[in-house]
């Protein structure tokens, strides 16, 4: 009985959600206008943020650039605190993460994070990067 009590916690605790707020749509939006783009989608699944990017060819410096600078536009704690809202998610999202995926099966991940360490009931200011900082995975 713990057993399927634990699991059903844990399959409640990743679902998936499509997120689509203002500031998501205008990210979008911005990177469409970019011909490399293709596709964008948002999800949240507990505690994070992803973005998967498609792009119709393999990506430059340039293009990466692009992206990570609309990103870094995008990840505000206002707006990451309005799409935790939007999805009933009422404490930090803990991390940002860009999945970019080329059409020749290429990946670049690369992600943001509200705090430091993965003690998330720690709010020190020294355990909080606010998503400052940016990491290629």
């Amino acid at each position: 009985m713990i057993l399927l009590i634990i699991f059903f916690t844990l399959v409640a605790c990743s679902v998936s959600q499509r997120v689509n707020t203002d500031s998501t749509r205008q990210f979008e939006q911005d990177l469409i206008l970019n011909s490399v783009i293709k596709d964008v989608n948002f999800t949240f699944v507990r505690p994070y943020l992803r973005c998967n990017i498609l792009t119709v060819h393999d990506l430059t410096d340039d293009d990466i650039n692009f992206i990570l600078n609309n990103a870094k536009a995008l990840v505000t704690l206002e707006n990451m605190n309005q799409i935790g809202q939007s999805v009933n998610w009422n404490i930090e999202i803990s991390r940002f993460e860009i999945i970019i995926n080329t059409d020749k099966d290429k990946e670049h991940k690369y992600y943001s994070k509200y705090f430091k360490s993965y003690d998330t009931t720690d709010k020190s200011p020294e355990n909080i990067e606010a998503y400052q900082i940016w990491y290629k995975e």
